[in-house]
């Protein structure tokens, strides 16, 4: 899907997005499509043995990458 997104999106640059993902294989998504970071919500699923951040909450994640954002550019 991230491969597919680039596609219809051309203009996006994947070396700056991030995956908010629930599940162990988002995170591991995010690192074969080389993204920035890879956050992963807890939840019912197997957590990955490193994502870059783990939040219980879609809000907290979106602060997390807006904090990381504004603090590179």
């Amino acid at each position: 899907m991230i491969l597919q997104a680039k596609d219809d999106f051309p203009d996006t640059d994947l070396s700056r997005s991030w995956m908010i993902g629930d599940k162990a294989s988002d995170i591991e998504a995010a690192r074969n499509a080389h993204l920035a970071g890879a956050i992963q919500l807890v939840g019912n699923y197997q957590m990955h043995p490193s994502p870059d951040h783990i939040c219980h909450t879609l809000g907290e994640a979106v602060d997390h990458v807006l904090t990381q954002t504004s603090a590179t550019t």
